[in-house]
């Protein structure tokens, strides 16, 4: 399959016809993401994310369909309901900017959407709304620091996914203040723009800390990526695998991480221990995928058989996630 951003374009827009066509719940299907981006591959894979809004429930709120070994369609299906309200929508940290961020639409019954985005996009970008989606990014990112300062949870996989949603929460409280929410794969290639944008540059360099404190050589990086890669197809083959890790995406992620590992280790490090992660959750009996997970959190980490070492890092770190949101807050006269 050749990809181009045209032939992809082409391809998403016949696929939302052909579902149309065959579901006559869908009043909506509309393409956001990466494919609207100059640049949509890493690593020479992407994916197409649709979004279908459906009039009823529908059956399924995410699938993953295999184009090729370098390109999978992403369709979130969401229930109409969901878009009732314009208040809430402008609220939401992640509906809300993806659906006013101009996507591209391919089926609109009845001008639903130009109606919804029109209703939703007033005041969308105004600084309390803006500070309305990214405040309870930052306030569940301390909540999760307290419970787990509190109670001092063991280092298993769940946790550490709790950890790194707690960073990601962080990461994307700031994001929010100058534009979308950060992806996956994206994550830490966006992030240092955003907080420059917010005069806060050292928060990427504190945030880069927490998943890569010290430099790891080429040969390094071959055999972690050997070792994760190995993880990722012993949970591509679970019954219970989620959609995220299924067969079809396992090159989507492996392949940006070789990509990025020479220039952006950073962003490498942060897709692979989460996948990695999230494999380690799926397959607690196995001894040898453990301890090459729990080998990859020493070193990506710096976490070993307690969150201890981490604590105080992370405690500055989100004071000074809160601290610019109320610095944002002030600047456009919203201090409490």
């Amino acid at each position: 399959m050749r990809i181009t951003k045209d032939s992809m374009l082409r391809l998403a827009r016949d696929t939302a016809a052909i579902d149309a066509n065959k579901n006559r719940s869908i009043v909506c299907a509309y393409l956001t993401g990466s494919l609207l981006t100059d640049d949509p591959c890493i690593g020479g894979t992407t994916d197409i994310d649709l979004f279908y809004v459906h009039a009823d429930k529908p059956e399924k709120t995410r699938e993953i369909r295999y184009l090729s070994d370098d390109v999978t369609l992403d369709i979130a299906h969401i229930e109409q309901s969901r878009f009732q309200q314009p208040r809430h929508l402008r609220a939401d940290a992640w509906l809300g900017p993806f659906l006013c961020a101009k996507p591209k639409v391919f089926l609109d019954s009845n001008h639903w959407f130009e109606f919804t985005e029109a209703s939703v996009a007033a005041q969308f970008y105004r600084p309390e709304y803006v500070l309305e989606r990214a405040r309870p990014l930052a306030a569940a990112a301390r909540e999760t620091w307290m419970d787990f300062h509190l109670a001092q949870p063991d280092t298993s996989p769940l946790n550490i996914l709790r950890y790194l949603d707690c960073l990601q929460n962080a990461g994307n409280a700031i994001a929010l203040l100058n534009g979308l929410p950060l992806t996956e794969r994206r994550f830490f290639l966006l992030l240092p723009d955003r907080a420059a944008k917010v005069n806060r540059p050292d928060l990427a360099t504190s945030f880069i800390n927490t998943i890569l404190p010290a430099d790891i050589s080429d040969l390094e990086w071959t055999q972690w990526i050997t070792e994760w890669e190995q993880a990722m197809v012993k949970a591509a083959e679970l019954p219970d695998c989620p959609h995220s890790m299924a067969s079809p995406r396992i090159r989507y992620y492996t392949r940006a991480v070789s990509d990025l590992s020479d220039e952006k280790p950073e962003a490498a490090a942060w897709i692979m221990v989460r996948k990695w992660t999230r494999a380690a959750s799926l397959m607690t009996t196995d001894p040898i995928l453990t301890l090459s997970w729990k080998q990859a959190c020493q070193t990506f980490l710096q976490i070993d058989e307690t969150f201890e070492p981490v604590w105080e890092q992370l405690d500055m770190l989100l004071d000074s996630v809160e601290e610019t949101l109320d610095t944002f807050a002030s600047e456009n006269g919203l201090s409490e």
